[in-house]
C-alpha cells in the first residue's frame, strides 16, 4: 500500500512502525505545517509539531512533493491560498502517479472534500479507536488453554499486561502478568481491608503492589473502585507497610485550576469540597481532618505544583480524565525519589473530552510497554445494583 499523510496526522499519536515498509508520500505543504507549528507560542502546539518531524524522519524512505500543482489541479474552485486545499491537490497529483496511494486525515471536512472531488482518502476517526486496557482474555477449555500458551507470541504483550484466564472445564479463573521476560503469579496485599471484588480489581491491586511500577493508571467506569483501590493501596503503604511517608491527593477542581478565587474562603475552604471522593474511601471525615492536620495525607490541584517534588509519597490522581497533557506532564515531574503515582479516572465521564483522544487515554497509550507503568480498565460496577442501573441510561 502507499499513503499520503494530512499534517494532524503527525499532530497526535502518530504509530511509526504500523506504516514502516510502506510507501510513503509527504506533500511539502505537510512539512512547512509542522515547521511552523513547531516554532508556535502554544508548547503543547509546538511539542507535537517536534514529535511530527521526528516520526517523519523515524519513518525511512520517504516521498516529497509536489511543486507543479497548478498545472494537475483536481478543481479550479478549490482556494490555493487553503493550506488543506493544497494537501488535497497534492494528494490528487500523487494518486494519479500511483493509483496504489491513499491520503490519511483526522480532519473530517477534509476527507468529505477528498469524496466530493474524487481523492481517494481514508477518515482516521480517534473516537473508534480501541483503548488500550492492560489485559487480554483467554476462555476456553482446558486443553484450548493450554494450547494458547503453546502457541502464544509474547512479542505481541506489552510487559505488565495481564492474561485473564476462564477454564470452562473446571470453571476456574486465574490472572497472571506478563513481565516482559515472564509470566508471574499476582502479588495480593496482606490486608483486611484491601480486598478486590472481581479479577480485574486483582490486577489493580498486583500492579500497585509491584514497586518497579511507579506509575499505575486504574481506569474504569461509574462504581468500578477506582478511587477506592487507590486510595486503599495509597493508605496501605503508608500505615502498613511504612514504605511511604504521605499520600498526595490530586484533583483538577475547576476549568484549568485557576480559576477557583471566585470561590468564598482559604485556599482550602475553595478546595475542600472537591476531594471529597479521596476522603470519603478513608474511615471516616475523622481521621482525614486528623491526617490532613498531621501532614501525612496532603492535598493539591495541579495549577499550583509547579517547581515542587515529592519524596517518599504516594500521589493519588483523582478523575485524571479531566486533566490536560500539560497538566499530566507537570504532575508527573513532581515525582521525587522513592515516591509513586497512581491515576484514577474514566475518559467518558470528562467534562472535556470523551473521546479515545482524551489525555489520560493518550498517556496509557504512550506509555504501554514501559516496565514502569501498568494499566488497568475495569469495566464492572462493584458499588450496587442500582449504581449499575443508571450507569447504563442513556447509552444507546
Amino acid at each position: 500500500m502507499s499513503y499520503i499523510f494530512d499534517t494532524n496526522m503527525f499532530m497526535e499519536d502518530f504509530d511509526v512502525n504500523k506504516y514502516k515498509g510502506e510507501k510513503i508520500y509527504i506533500p511539502i505543504v505537510v512539512l512547512e505545517e509542522l515547521d511552523k507549528h513547531s516554532h508556535s507560542s502554544d508548547k503543547l502546539r509546538a511539542c507535537k509539531a517536534r514529535n511530527g518531524l521526528k516520526a517523519i524522519e523515524k519513518l525511512g524512505q520517504v516521498t516529497y512533493g509536489f511543486n507543479d500543482i497548478e498545472e494537475n489541479r483536481v478543481s479550479s474552485f478549490l482556494d490555493m491560498n487553503v493550506k488543506d486545499n493544497l494537501i488535497i491537490e497534492a494528494a490528487h497529483l500523487i494518486c494519479k502517479k500511483d493509483p496504489d496511494a491513499t491520503l490519511l486525515t483526522h480532519d473530517l471536512n477534509m476527507y468529505q472534500k477528498c469524496v466530493a472531488l474524487g481523492v481517494k482518502c481514508k477518515h482516521i476517526d480517534y473516537s473508534k479507536t480501541p483503548i488500550y486496557k492492560g489485559y487480554i482474555e483467554v476462555v476456553g477449555t482446558t486443553e484450548t488453554i493450554n494450547r494458547f500458551f503453546d502457541e502464544i507470541n509474547t512479542d505481541n504483550l506489552y510487559p505488565n499486561e495481564y492474561v485473564l484466564i476462564k477454564d470452562i472445564s473446571t470453571d476456574e479463573e486465574t490472572e497472571m502478568r506478563w513481565t516482559g521476560e515472564k509470566f508471574v503469579a499476582l502479588n495480593l496485599p496482606d490486608s483486611k481491608v484491601v480486598k478486590a471484588k472481581n479479577a480485574l480489581q486483582r490486577c489493580a491491586l498486583d500492579l500497585m503492589m509491584n514497586r518497579d511500577i511507579t506509575a499505575v493508571a486504574i481506569l474504569g467506569g461509574y462504581g468500578s473502585g477506582k478511587t477506592y483501590l487507590c486510595m486503599q493501596m495509597a493508605h496501605y503503604f503508608v500505615f502498613d507497610r511504612k514504605e511511604h511517608n504521605k499520600i498526595l491527593g490530586i484533583r483538577e477542581p475547576n476549568g484549568e485550576g485557576k480559576d477557583i478565587g471566585y470561590l468564598k474562603g482559604t485556599f482550602e475552604d475553595k478546595t475542600a469540597r472537591f476531594f471529597r471522593p479521596i476522603e470519603q474511601q478513608l474511615k471516616g471525615p475523622g481521621e482525614y481532618d486528623y491526617l490532613i492536620q498531621s501532614g501525612v495525607i496532603e492535598t493539591e490541584i495541579p495549577f499550583y505544583m509547579k517547581g515542587t517534588t515529592y519524596d517518599k509519597t504516594i500521589f493519588v490522581v483523582d478523575e485524571a480524565e479531566d486533566l490536560s497533557e500539560a497538566q499530566i506532564r507537570l504532575v508527573g515531574t513532581r515525582v521525587g525519589e522513592n515516591s509513586r503515582i497512581f491515576f484514577s479516572g474514566d475518559f467518558a465521564q470528562s467534562v472535556k473530552d470523551k473521546t479515545v483522544s482524551n489525555p489520560l487515554v493518550k498517556m496509557c497509550e504512550q506509555l504501554k510497554g514501559n516496565k514502569k507503568f501498568g494499566c488497568v480498565y475495569l469495566d464492572e460496577d462493584v458499588r450496587s445494583e442500582t449504581s449499575k442501573m443508571f450507569a447504563d441510561l442513556f447509552n444507546n
